[in-house]
């Protein structure tokens, strides 16, 4: 009905959304309906049922049915208006999955100012990276800084999490958006008062920690529910779309590590190594992390080439890289990336292999006494 009164619009007024109520019911009132709002009125109408339509289409699909389909269409609905995009010269809105209620864009803000478009830009990568180190009897603490993981650290205890991740890159730190894999507690509130935060995430909050908090005039504290793992991935494109499955990190994936070097990294490496190569997904390529006792201690990210991430990494990382493990993305094409990290300290790498000079780089790291594991797998993150 609501699709053959749009196709009917020079005669039929559609109207589906109740803010045009008033609006409309004016216009019926002096006795005209332009064909413009007409026309608009229809185009509205006309989304409002491709929603749904595609509501239905994403509820009956296959989950083994992804980017290969002939036509493919996603619904969103509107839930804030940030002041303004990127930047200030661009309009910008955020949109939620229909149906979805989990996820940072329907989280609940529990505290601070109007979130920004970038706010929630920086906030959905922090969450991401706090949801993928989640894990039983353990907290995770992230500090993210332009959507690129700064700190991440995992330990028994909140406050501790929250140290060792702010010790990653305390200079980046400042202004940055922090996420906890765990419920909140007032101990670690209360630790990070005196720096500047933009987002404060986490699945809940204990009363007292909700309180230290609500004394931060601009910082946002955002309550953020479980969320349901995308099935696709969508970026614009011009002319169309870009639409993957997501990169997730196989279960298996750390029980294919292969060692390729003389030496075999020891229990204590393996477990950072395992650290960083789950937390280098998330940085952007050329990604390099530096990881030592399941933290982040240096980083370099979207470089044109891998060696001046490792630099990078190694400088953030100064002293704390003697004796953490290095992680890549993608191959090392020679051997100068892996020297370099043997100059600072680095004592084991792991990456995917599959360079045509990786038998150069096994023998550097053999002569250089490090310890090296293939993942026969990438993950890019551009």
């Amino acid at each position: 009905m609501t699709r053959a009164a749009a196709k009917n619009h020079p005669n039929v007024v559609i109207v589906v959304d109740p803010n045009d109520y008033e609006g409309v019911g004016r216009m019926i009132r002096d006795g005209l309906v332009t064909q413009r709002e007409r026309r608009r009125l229809a185009a509205k109408a006309f989304q409002h049922v491709a929603a749904y339509d595609t509501a239905i289409s994403s509820f009956l699909r296959d989950d083994a049915e992804t980017s290969d389909e002939k036509e493919i269409t996603f619904g969103y609905s509107l839930v804030a208006k940030p002041r303004y995009g990127e930047n200030p010269h661009q309009s910008a809105g955020i949109y939620s999955l229909l149906g979805a209620t989990g996820g940072v864009v329907n989280a609940e803000q529990m505290h601070g100012i109007e979130m920004s478009y970038l706010n929630y830009f920086d906030a959905d990568a922090a969450w991401s990276v706090a949801r993928e180190f989640a894990e039983a009897g353990k907290h995770a603490a992230v500090v993210v800084k332009h959507a690129n993981p700064c700190g991440l650290a995992v330990r028994e205890h909140q406050i501790d999490a929250w140290e060792a991740a702010r010790a990653g890159d305390p200079v980046s730190a400042f202004g940055g958006i922090v996420a906890f894999s765990e419920r909140m507690n007032s101990d670690t509130a209360d630790k990070m008062r005196g720096l500047l935060l933009d987002v404060v995430i986490a699945p809940n909050y204990d009363d007292e920690a909700l309180a230290i908090l609500r004394t931060r005039r601009r910082t946002r504290v955002l309550k953020v529910a479980a969320d349901d793992p995308p099935r696709l991935e969508v970026r614009s494109v011009s002319g169309g779309a870009l639409v993957q499955e997501p990169d997730n990190l196989d279960g298996d994936e750390f029980q294919d590590f292969r060692v390729v070097t003389e030496r075999a990294p020891t229990d204590e490496e393996e477990i950072d190594l395992w650290f960083a190569w789950r937390a280098c997904r998330f940085v952007k390529s050329n990604a390099i992390v530096l990881a030592k006792d399941r933290a982040l201690v240096g980083m370099g990210a979207g470089q044109p080439n891998r060696v001046t991430s490792v630099n990078l990494s190694a400088r953030v990382a100064g002293d704390e890289a003697v004796g953490a493990v290095m992680a890549s993305d993608a191959f090392f094409p020679f051997p100068d990336a892996v020297e370099f990290a043997a100059e600072v300290g680095v004592k084991a790498v792991v990456q995917p292999g599959g360079s045509v000079n990786d038998e150069s780089v096994i023998d550097a790291a053999n002569e250089l006494g490090i310890a090296m594991v293939f993942t026969g797998r990438r993950h890019f993150y551009h």
